[in-house]
């Protein structure tokens, strides 16, 4: 329900993080663009893996973010793509990131990977304006002609109009067959990160303290449970 999200410089800081939030959420997303190139290797993945051996129920989505969607660091797209598929085959990886922008148009990544459809998480993002509503209804529809199962739509919206088509967007997808993960960026629609568990979204990003965000608005765990568990009752109420 909540994806801690790791921007960590090294491993042993990763496996500190996960070691101390494991009792509160046992799903975290390792942000490989926050590492120094040299710590991504057969070693990091295997140490992980040791740990998912140890907690049974820990599900890691490895991301490695371009410079325009947010990336902590310029590598060209050959090497983060080759970074993705170690990542996609290894069997420490529930989920592995890859940007739509980026492999809508790589025919050989679905159709010679089908067996990891389940694993695969194609992301969307806009950090300079929300998203229209008809937009991203189109949006998903191209990826359910690709064989989507997973997907990630995130915009700024500047009007709480914007906002909420994340929320109806979610419904759309459940419609699709895509289990979609979406909500807004930035002060104006942070609200989306919390409300959008209450509309099928299978988890939520949030980050581990308030000091460590990555992305504009992301809201740390513990104020994110809390604001939780305060609609949970409320919708009980009504």
């Amino acid at each position: 329900m909540f994806c801690v999200t790791l921007a960590e410089k090294s491993l042993p800081d990763i496996k500190a993080k996960i070691k101390n939030f494991i009792d509160i959420t046992k799903l975290f997303e390792i942000r490989l663009d926050a590492l120094s190139l040299e710590w991504i290797n057969e070693e990091f993945f295997q140490e992980l893996q040791k740990i998912k051996d140890k907690y049974p129920e820990l599900k890691l989505i490895y991301t490695f973010r371009s410079p325009r969607e947010g990336g902590l660091k310029k590598v060209e797209f050959a090497k983060r793509k080759e970074i993705l598929m170690k990542a996609l085959y290894h069997s420490s990886a529930f989920l592995v990131d890859f940007e739509w922008n980026e492999f809508k148009e790589d025919e050989d990544l679905i159709n010679q990977n089908e067996k990891y459809l389940e694993k695969m998480l194609f992301s969307y993002h806009l950090f300079d304006k929300g998203l229209e509503l008809e937009e991203g209804k189109k949006l998903l529809e191209e990826m359910k002609e690709k064989k989507v199962r997973w997907a990630k739509i995130v915009s700024t919206p500047k009007e709480l109009i914007s906002a909420l088509h994340h929320l109806e967007l979610l419904d759309y997808a459940k419609k699709l067959g895509i289990k979609l993960i979406s909500f807004g960026m930035g002060e104006q629609a942070k609200f989306t990160r919390i409300l959008c568990l209450f509309f099928s979204s299978p988890f939520t990003y949030v980050a581990s303290s308030k000091e460590s965000a990555v992305a504009p608005g992301q809201i740390d765990i513990f104020t994110a449970k809390q604001l939780y568990n305060a609609l949970k009752a409320l919708f009980l109420i009504f």
